[in-house]
């Protein structure tokens, strides 16, 4: 191997280095979200019916990483608690509030990669039950069960080659796209839906779109939705893949 080529070979690496340094030292979503959830296990009180978990939740972020992740996203929050109710749900975790909220804010004296989260038990308006106090859950208190599923979800296509067709979305991932590979394939002739083009998750009555990087995007109600990041989606709501345009109907 001769000088220069040795030296192109530094130069690359320390390129490359420096590169992968700045994307590790960014903080995923997904890392909040961890974080998030170490909160709920962590801030747990015991009780003669299990174990309670906060339903409230502040999440303080540096100014920078407040910015590139969270502002402008829009229902991140939103996900972040049907995260945290998910979770919960999982764990058999007792609530005492009956939705769990989570709020961002940003704090200068907190470095790129801190996370602080504050917990409460009852909403943010409400005062907070510290860890060393009893708690009396006989009548203000809410068990998670299991989703019961009482509704039918569809989608019906309104414009596209399959105009008119209607797919069942049953409880969990519905891969879409137009590989034959997913669970609903929409045929589009001008490939203006991606081979995997979204993802639309059921819990129950509740719907999430995920565009899982397509190329020309996903819109909900005529707005593009953030790859990656999930969407609610509700009865009635118009979802465009491509030029393919379906609608959500709940029977």
């Amino acid at each position: 191997m001769g000088f220069l080529e040795r030296l192109e070979n530094l130069i690359q690496g320390a390129v490359e280095g420096s590169t992968n340094t700045v994307l590790r030292s960014k903080l995923k979503p997904i890392e909040i979200e961890h974080q998030l959830e170490r909160a709920m296990r962590d801030n747990t009180q015991v009780s003669r019916g299990g174990r309670i978990a906060p339903t409230s939740y502040t999440v303080w972020l540096h100014p920078d990483t407040y910015r590139e992740t969270i502002a402008g996203v829009e229902g991140y929050n939103r996900h972040c608690e049907m995260l945290l109710n998910q979770y919960a749900m999982e764990h058999g975790y007792t609530l005492l509030h009956q939705r769990i909220s989570v709020s961002f804010d940003a704090d200068a004296n907190l470095g790129r990669r801190e996370v602080r989260i504050a917990t409460a038990f009852a909403s943010s308006t409400a005062q907070s039950i510290h860890r060393d106090q009893p708690i009396n859950n006989a009548t203000h208190t809410q068990v998670i069960h299991a989703v019961q599923t009482t509704s039918r979800y569809g989608m019906i296509v309104q414009r596209g080659a399959q105009s008119g067709q209607r797919f069942d979305l049953p409880e969990g991932e519905t891969r879409i796209g137009r590989s034959s590979e997913n669970d609903i394939v929409l045929k589009d002739d001008r490939n203006t839906v991606s081979r995997q083009h979204a993802i639309l998750t059921r819990y129950g009555n509740e719907l999430r779109l995920r565009d899982v990087g397509s190329k020309n995007g996903t819109k909900v109600n005529g707005n593009y939705i953030p790859s990656h990041l999930e969407t609610m989606v509700t009865d009635g709501a118009e979802i465009t893949f491509g030029a393919c345009v379906v609608r959500i109907e709940q029977r």
